[in-house]
């Protein structure tokens, strides 16, 4: 199976179970009703699971795009009524946007550090 993919399942089940407590959901519920709120939303999302571990940055978009996505199915569920699809078109437009800021960029080496000079030269050899 491919491993980029195994990865973004575990990551969504920790969404899932994120998104899944009741009382945060009634505040993203208040959240998707605009592009904004959603976008927030799915930060609260990815920071409460950045909290718990670090989100590889190669899933970090596809992670974004499906915790929206199930907010938005939850919530459909819970109202009845469909999203719509201009107003997610324009939402995960957003989350790709942000995500690429925050978590898009792959891990930096750590900088190495600068050779001794002048007294510490000397120590050091």
């Amino acid at each position: 199976m491919n491993p980029k993919l195994d990865l973004l399942t575990k990551y969504s089940a920790l969404a899932k179970s994120v998104i899944y407590d009741a009382d945060r959901m009634r505040k993203f519920m208040g959240m998707l009703g605009t592009p904004d709120g959603a976008v927030i939303a799915v930060q609260t999302v990815l920071g409460a699971i950045e909290q718990a571990k670090p989100i590889p940055p190669e899933i970090a978009k596809s992670l974004g795009v499906n915790a929206y996505l199930i907010m938005v199915e939850l919530a459909q569920d819970i109202t009845g009524k469909q999203a719509s699809p201009d107003k997610m078109k324009k939402v995960i437009s957003l989350i790709l946007d942000g995500v690429t800021k925050t978590h898009g960029q792959p891990a930096q080496p750590a900088p190495q550090p600068a050779p001794a000079r002048g007294i510490l030269a000397g120590a050091a050899q």
